[in-house]
Order: C-alpha cells, then structure tokens, then sequence
C-alpha cells in the first residue's frame, strides 16, 4: 500500500496521502466492529453486518482494479545538453 501512494502521489505528498488514508482507516477499524454489533443487536445474528462490512472492503478494493497507473514525469533537458552536437556523424 505504501509504494503504491508513493507512485501515484510523489514523495512531495507522501505525507499528507498517508495521513488522511490513516485516519479512513482508522474509522473503519473502530466502526466496523461496532456496526456489526449494531447489527447483530437488530437482526439477532452477524450475517447481515459482516456481508455488508464484506460488500464495502470489496468495494474498496475494486478502486484498486480501476485506478491507473501514473505517466512518468517527462525529464527536461539542460541547456548544455541540447547545445553538444552530435558524435554519431
């Protein structure tokens, strides 16, 4: 996960992308649990909140699929190197 943000975000973003990616994850980890126990309390069992929590980590996962890849930054050449003539006359 990590290399993938750097990829796609640069190591100029690095910090902030990982830092509100934290805190995503991190509301889902505390609310997972008590949404599937907020189910089982209203259906009588976790089927219901676990498949929801199942359709939701899949769902997240799919944006991987889709996601595409970055275009690599195009590298400017210096003065001095487009003023060499060329050796392969």
């Amino acid at each position: 996960m990590q290399a993938i943000r750097a990829d796609y975000f640069g190591r100029t973003s690095f910090g902030a992308i990982m830092g509100v990616s934290t805190t995503i994850i991190l509301f889902g980890q505390v609310g997972g649990p008590l949404f599937a126990g907020f189910m089982a309390d209203q259906t009588g069992d976790y089927v219901a909140g676990f498949s929801i929590l199942a359709v939701l980590a899949g769902l997240g996962s799919g944006f991987f699929i889709f996601a595409k890849p970055p275009t690599p930054p195009q590298r400017v050449m210096s003065a001095e190197r487009q003023t060499e003539p060329s050796s392969a006359s």
